[in-house]
């Protein structure tokens, strides 16, 4: 048998994507977010362990003296893609619009009361429509291909790309809003505000392009940055999620733009830090009511 040289080990290691998950752990830390690589959690419909690539979470206190926290966490799967990627988009005509509930989150409070006793969102509430890049966005993507060769010949196709980086995103962030928020762990109204901000994200190492068509002409042009949506359902998942896609060197860019939708979201929840409070009280009376009654709901027998 052969002996593996170092040069061979080393070339193998570089293609492998390896090294640019350490890489990127330091940069996502100096932004001031914990970091995990290699997060694992549960897949929801088959029971069994799987990973994503990056874990990172951070954390903004709202006000002093008071538990009330927002945490922003960025689930990031890298790609370290040796031919170009192409995400086709067209124009995002909700740009700008209210109720498309534009950020992930978890956390207390979910839902505000308005002055007609309906619940709003807080997405809604908020007004993130006006800042947060998902909804700013001027043209959106929802499909993509990455170019491959087979001998001498050139091929567009997805070559398992999404089974193995989109859906263990989606099915990532679906696990950590179930398992932040558990409505059996509410022990009291006095609760304090928690909230979670999830930023799917896909880091590519080389070329990532967009193929869009504008005034019947098609247009291919390289990109940094692509926002991905997917809606997606299985037995144990329903919902729409939007992946930021972006390249390696546009990384400190992107933690930028969390960065300044962290801080509005902080801002715009510290002007209305006591109405806040008081959805947590109402939402957690809504949840020990419907604890309460269920226990003591009589038990009836079912005659066979």
């Amino acid at each position: 048998m052969n002996k593996i040289t170092l040069k061979e080990i080393k070339t193998t290691v570089e293609k492998s994507g390896y090294l640019m998950e350490q890489e990127l752990l330091p940069r996502i830390e100096r932004f001031g977010y914990f970091v995990t690589p290699n997060h694992n959690f549960m897949d929801q419909d088959t029971g069994i362990s799987r990973e994503i690539d990056i874990h990172a979470i951070g954390g903004q206190q709202i006000s002093r003296g008071k538990f009330d926290f927002i945490f922003p966490v960025i689930l990031t799967e890298c790609k370290n893609n040796e031919t170009p990627f192409i995400f086709f988009t067209h124009d995002y005509i909700f740009k700008g619009i209210l109720s498309l509930n534009d950020a992930l989150i978890s956390g207390l409070p979910k839902e505000i009361e308005d002055k007609n006793k309906e619940l709003i969102s807080l997405c809604d509430f908020l007004k993130m429509y006006k800042f947060h890049h998902h909804a700013q966005i001027e043209r959106i993507s929802t499909q993509f291909c990455k170019i491959t060769r087979n001998g001498q010949r050139l091929e567009a196709n997805q070559e398992m790309v999404y089974d193995k980086i989109v859906v263990p995103l989606i099915k990532a962030v679906d696990s950590e809003i179930k398992n932040h928020f558990k409505p059996k762990e509410v022990i009291s109204e006095e609760e304090e505000i928690n909230l979670q901000i999830y930023y799917p994200l896909i880091i590519l190492s080389g070329q990532l392009y967009e193929w869009y068509i504008r005034k019947g002409r098609n247009h291919l042009r390289p990109v940094k940055h692509v926002v991905f949506l997917r809606n997606y359902e299985t037995r144990m998942i329903k919902g729409e999620f939007k992946i930021d896609v972006i390249t390696k060197d546009y990384l400190n860019t992107y933690l930028k733009i969390i960065d300044r939708e962290i801080f509005q979201i902080k801002q715009r929840i510290k002007r209305n830090v006591k109405r806040l409070r008081n959805e947590v009280r109402r939402e957690c009376r809504v949840i020990l009511e419907k604890r309460k009654n269920r226990i003591n709901k009589p038990y009836q027998f079912k005659l066979k």
